[in-house]
Formats: structure tokens, sequence, C-alpha cells
């Protein structure tokens, strides 16, 4: 599917997230939330991964099984270009985006995943905050 849109920045932000994984095991919707979130800051939303993942599906960057996504030739190929810190590793993965026709390939989010993907990470963000353990209410 073609469409007339242009590239967003979110785009460049989940292949971004994707790339700094680079797993080969693939990398799970709860591991992109982190990886975003350690580049700007943000918890990504629904309707900036939604697009972002058709888009880049759609192009051949990555390809996506039982909801882990993993990076594709071209994908780990344009990965080895990034140039900049974080946030400009973005700027520069758009630039790049740019040169690319938006291309779109089906692809959703299930009701409640990407809350489940961000409760999990913010559990795990706790988790490692506090050594492992839970913190104990302000009245204790």
């Amino acid at each position: 599917m073609e469409g007339s849109a242009e590239w967003a920045w979110s785009d460049a932000w989940v292949l971004a997230a994707i790339m700094v994984l680079g797993r080969d095991e693939g990398s799970s919707l709860t591991e992109v939330v982190a990886a975003a979130h350690a580049i700007n800051h943000s918890i990504l939303l629904e309707n900036e991964i939604e697009p972002a993942v058709r888009r880049l599906l759609g192009v051949g960057l990555f390809w996506t099984s039982h909801r882990r996504f993993f990076l594709t030739d071209a994908g780990r190929t344009m990965a080895a270009k990034r140039r900049g810190g974080m946030l400009g590793q973005v700027d520069h993965l758009l630039t790049t985006l740019r040169r690319l026709p938006v291309r779109e390939q089906e692809w959703h989010l299930e009701l409640g995943e990407l809350r489940e993907a961000v409760d999990a990470w913010r559990q795990g963000a706790e988790a490692l905050a506090t050594g492992g353990r839970r913190r104990r209410p302000a009245s204790e």
C-alpha cells in the first residue's frame, strides 16, 4: 500500500530504537519502548508506533514475527551508517528515510498491547532503580 504521507520523526525514532537493540533474536515491544525512552526520554504513543511500524515494514527495513521486530539486511546496512548521538541518529535516519518512498504494510497493535509493554518497562525500570527492592510507602 503506497500513501502520499511523508516520513515522520517518530518513524525514525522507532527505527532507531530497533537499531539500538540490534538483537538477532528480535526485540519485543517492551524492549522497543525502553530503547525509545532511552533515546528521547519519552514514551511512544499508539499514533506514533503504529504508522511507524507500518511504514518501516513497507520499505523492508525490518520484519515481525510473533510480535518481535527483526532488522532486515537493508535495516542492518542503514544501522551501520548511523551518525551522531542518540537524538542525532534519529535525525540522520529521518534524512535517510526521506530519500525513500513511503509504503505501508498492514500492522496494528492489539488492544492494550502498548499499555502492557509500557507497564512491563516501568516495572523493570523501577526494579532496576531500587536494586530489585520494592519501595516502601511514605507512611511506613
